[in-house]
């Protein structure tokens, strides 16, 4: 066994005249396409015909940001299963951390991460959350960081840190900072011309 023919999308790049070449799936193999035969149980990966290791670090980078619309396990666990291996190492602890829990949710499910956050937070539990969406931070957090070049700029509540000449500066993108019209939390809005 060698390679496994070409995708729809592999033909489709090869095709095209600016083509960058689609990753291909690959098998534990005797022979590879192009050269001598190899040890079994020594995974080869080629990328686009050459061996990874041969392409740098800029050009793989070129042919493997892939999002893949689906992810599919290689190993027979269920979704709950693979959700509680991840949590294990947290359980029976009150310290949670989160880094972009929000991170492509629509508004609802951000929503709803949240408010699960800060019920936790009020039962007593440690909750850490990285967020990028200023107004999302603002309407859950009690305290905030402002992070810039790795050292904490501004911390406090949302209304003391979110000020919109420190966050101009750490963005590097003018903003205003203004009252939310039913609550009064900080919102953040980036400044257009």
């Amino acid at each position: 066994m060698g390679l496994l023919p070409l995708g729809t999308a592999d033909r489709a790049a090869a095709s095209s005249s600016r083509a960058v070449c689609a990753p291909r799936r690959l098998v534990h193999s005797r022979r590879t396409a192009t050269g001598p035969p190899r040890r079994l149980g020594l995974p080869q990966v080629v990328i686009c015909a050459r061996d990874a290791p041969a392409w740098s670090a800029a050009e793989l980078a070129l042919r493997r940001a892939v999002l893949p619309q689906s992810v599919a396990l290689a190993f027979p666990f269920t979704v709950e299963e693979v959700v509680r291996m991840g949590r294990a190492p947290w359980a029976g602890t009150p310290a949670e951390d989160r880094d972009e829990p929000t991170a492509a949710l629509d508004l609802r499910h951000q929503e709803l991460v949240l408010r699960i956050c800060r019920r936790r937070a009020a039962a007593g539990d440690a909750v850490v959350v990285v967020l990028h969406d200023l107004g999302l931070a603002a309407a859950y957090a009690h305290r905030t960081a402002v992070l810039h070049n790795g050292r904490i700029a501004a911390a406090g509540p949302p209304a003391e840190a979110f000020q919109a000449d420190l966050l101009s500066h750490v963005y590097r993108q003018p903003v205003d900072v203004l009252p939310h019209p039913h609550t009064g939390t900080p919102l953040v809005v980036p400044r257009r011309t």
